[in-house]
C-alpha cells in the first residue's frame, strides 16, 4: 500500500467531511449509522475509506475517524492510514484525536 496516497486520501476526506457537516449531523450519524464506506482508485489501486463518528461517553464532542486502506481479497489483515478531528457543539473543528 502506498502510505502517502493512503494518507492524502484520508486527510481529503476529513477535509471534506469536516466542512460539509454541522454537529447535528453528526449527533444524527451517531445515533443511526455512525460508519460509511466507499470505494475510490487511485493511480489503479483500488481504496476503501470508511468514515466513522463516535461521541466518548460524558463528552459533547465528537469524534471524526477516516481509515484509508487498500482493497485486497486475498488479506484478512489489511494495513490503513487513518486521520482523526474533533468537533464542538459550536461547529468548532480541530484535526487530531
Amino acid at each position: 500500500m502506498d502510505k502517502g496516497a493512503a494518507g492524502r486520501l484520508a486527510e481529503g476526506r476529513l477535509e471534506e467531511w469536516s466542512r460539509a457537516v454541522s454537529y447535528d449531523e453528526l449527533v444524527w450519524a451517531d445515533n443511526n449509522e455512525s460508519t460509511t464506506r466507499r470505494q475510490v482508485s487511485q493511480d489503479g489501486v483500488d481504496y476503501t475509506i470508511e468514515s466513522t463518528v463516535y461521541r466518548e461517553q460524558g463528552a459533547n464532542v465528537y469524534t471524526m475517524a477516516v481509515r484509508v486502506s487498500e482493497v485486497k481479497k486475498s488479506s484478512f489483515f489489511r494495513k490503513s492510514v487513518s486521520r482523526y478531528g474533533r468537533m464542538f457543539p459550536d461547529g468548532r473543528f480541530v484535526e487530531g484525536a
